[in-house]
């Protein structure tokens, strides 16, 4: 069997005008997780990206850390394992949510600062995008949204068919919900909800072999747990 295994990127920067970023705390995150790794003796067959600049950048600092920071590991991009656009879907979605729903509205004047607010946004128009009923032109499903996720899984796990591989994929959330989807057979609903229990800079990982592929175990955060009194766990 082979192992490869899925890291969430550090904490991103909610609220400001570029999400698409590591916080400080997100640096420091992947920093204490490329540390632990190394001191784990970890080394990586190949390792994988979305083209997000917080994936790639949870990347190359935690491969940094591994072989005395000079790891010779190649890191290939594929953006199909970048994360769904939360922000197109509540753009497309919100209108007829807050007609149906007019006191929603209120919770929308800083859904971009309060991290309370957007939860309550975000997880109902999420609940309705991956129903299928809503789909709309130049948005992506839910359904084709995993489609790509898997595919990219597959086509990791067959570059690598020998027994023994180490492969690590540096992601986001919405596609490690797809690999538990994959590993586990969720419902959708299930599926959703896992997105918002994972850890930044947490690691899941999976063991495969021909056509096999099973969880392994699921949002180990063992190295940010050894610093908790720095707040190092966070979920957004």
């Amino acid at each position: 069997m082979s192992v490869i295994y899925f890291i969430r990127h550090g904490q991103a920067s909610f609220g400001s005008e570029n999400y698409d970023q590591l916080s400080d705390l997100g640096r420091r995150q992947c920093e204490v997780l490329g540390r632990f790794l190394a001191e784990q003796g970890m080394v990586f067959d190949a390792a994988y990206s979305g083209n997000q600049v917080r994936q790639r950048d949870t990347a190359q600092i935690v491969l940094d850390c591994l072989n005395g920071g000079a790891s010779s590991t190649d890191l290939t991009i594929d953006p199909d394992f970048n994360e769904y656009s939360s922000f197109h879907v509540l753009q497309a979605l919100l209108p007829q949510m807050i007609e149906e729903e007019p006191s929603m509205a209120d919770s929308l004047g800083d859904i971009h600062k309060n991290k309370r607010s957007f939860q309550l946004v975000y997880e109902k128009a999420m609940l309705r995008w991956i129903t299928g009923k809503y789909d709309q032109p130049g948005i992506d499903s839910w359904r084709a949204f995993h489609q790509r996720c898997q595919s990219a899984i597959d086509r990791a796990t067959a570059a690598h068919p020998e027994s023994g591989k180490k492969i690590a994929v540096f992601t986001s959330g919405g596609p490690l919900s797809s690999v538990m989807n994959k590993a586990l057979s969720l419902s959708d609903e299930v599926t959703l909800r896992i997105t918002w229990q994972i850890v930044n800079s947490s690691v899941t990982a999976c063991k495969y072999s021909d056509d096999r592929f099973f969880l392994w175990f699921f949002n180990g955060i063992s190295h940010l747990e050894q610093y908790d009194q720095e707040n190092l766990i966070t979920y957004r």
